[in-house]
């Protein structure tokens, strides 16, 4: 299978919780994309199915993430929405990067994520947020900062307000 993806731009193997929206921006953006999910491949984004749980507790005979991703030639692996801990292997060191929704070092670490990031930076009163991509590392948000995008914000942002805002530069 190795040699039937080299003619894809971006390969999608799990989405975490996102739904397949990396899958769908990918597409829409021009990029040949494949899907690698539940076990089976998924060629053509109207067949992707919407996930509800982590495809990697999904039927690959027990394999971890590494395991599963070893037969390719990976260049860059992206965590966006993937909200479990991944350790990467010494090969991949300095290509995964984790995209979070706050400026590291703050609101980052075990159990900062999505919406619990917003709603801490409301309830400090926060005058800025945006995000931060990181190298990803053995711990949750402390590899090297590569880039952060800053939004300000208002004093009558709601959590949804700055999610929505957090989420506009994320895309960028």
């Amino acid at each position: 299978m190795s040699s039937d993806l080299q003619q894809y731009d971006a390969i999608v193997v799990g989405t975490g919780v996102s739904g397949g929206w990396a899958a769908k921006e990918l597409c829409e953006n021009g990029l040949k994309t494949l899907v690698l999910e539940r076990g089976r491949m998924v060629k053509h984004l109207e067949d992707y199915p919407t996930m509800h749980q982590d495809p990697w507790d999904m039927p690959h005979g027990g394999a971890t993430p590494d395991e599963i991703l070893k037969d390719y030639d990976i260049n860059l692996i992206c965590l966006a929405g993937y909200l479990k801990l991944y350790e990467p292997p010494p090969e991949l060191k300095r290509h995964v990067l984790n995209i979070h929704p706050a400026l590291i070092p703050s609101f980052c670490g075990d159990g900062f994520y999505g919406m619990r990031v917003h709603r801490a930076v409301h309830a400090k009163g926060c005058k800025v947020s945006g995000c931060t991509v990181h190298f990803a590392n053995e711990v949750y948000d402390e590899g090297p900062i590569v880039v952060q995008k800053c939004v300000g914000l208002q004093d009558t942002d709601t959590p949804d307000d700055i999610a929505t805002k957090v989420f506009e530069i994320e895309c960028l």
